[in-house]
């Protein structure tokens, strides 16, 4: 009778441990077991980094002060024509202008500004040169601009994004108007020969050779926040078929 009683408490004790361990199982298992799938799969950061979107742009606007959006852009307002562009085609689209920039400038920085920087090559490279060349202190050759510019559209050709060229416009300085010309001569049959899309904001921008339109720049030099407006519309109507 002694044995059995001995044996009895031997298996309540048993049965007792082997709760405690199931318990002990199961509250582990909520303490570490939540916590490495959440690590590994579940966390709220890892599911925002499933769901985080590339942050490459569609279009690269590579340019100077007029892409850039000089005079009135600020970090609180941008005021830029491929600011305004991008909100009218929904893409995304990243500015690479500058102030004082001239082609040369342009073809210097575009496999870092056009190509290193993004996670993903854009589709489309938008160049407008040749506004820097033709205000500097020794206003570009035309030879100078072409092979620049040649060598802009080779790079974005090289990384199979479609360039698009805009044509320099005339603005309240004299002495830069025959620069601007040759410029603009010169583009006209290099983008139908090499059958490049050339965009060119003179007519809409522009009164004739006297500069920007009066509601469009107080001094005739710089557009005012209207004018990038406008640009950026005549821009996104250019390019809606393009996107």
């Amino acid at each position: 009778m002694r044995v059995f009683r001995t044996e009895m408490r031997l298996i309540q004790i048993s049965s007792a441990l082997s709760i405690l361990v199931i318990v002990a199982a199961v509250f582990l298992f909520e303490a570490y077991g939540h916590e490495t799938k959440s690590a590994d799969n579940g966390s709220p950061a890892s599911k925002t980094e499933e769901k985080e979107e590339d942050p490459s742009p569609h279009i690269v606007c590579l340019g100077d002060s007029y892409t850039y959006g000089y005079p009135d852009r600020t970090p609180e307002a941008d005021s830029s024509w491929p600011h305004h562009m991008e909100e009218i085609l929904g893409v995304k689209v990243a500015n690479e202008g500058k102030l004082r920039q001239t082609s040369a400038d342009l073809l210097e920085r575009f496999d870092s500004d056009v190509v290193g920087k993004n996670k993903a090559k854009p589709a489309m490279v938008i160049i407008f040169a040749g506004m820097g060349d033709a205000l500097g202190e020794t206003p570009a050759s035309a030879y100078t601009f072409e092979k620049n510019v040649v060598g802009l559209v080779e790079k974005a050709q090289d990384h199979d994004i479609k360039p698009v060229l805009i044509m320099p416009f005339f603005i309240s300085e004299a002495d830069i108007l025959p620069f601007i010309t040759e410029y603009r001569d010169w583009l006209r049959g290099y983008a139908e020969t090499n059958d490049i899309k050339l965009i060119d904001f003179q007519e809409m921008l522009c009164d004739g050779e006297n500069g920007i339109k009066k509601q469009y720049s107080p001094t005739g030099k710089y557009p005012n926040t209207e004018g990038y407006l406008e640009m950026g519309k005549y821009m996104a109507e250019q390019l809606k078929n393009d996107v």
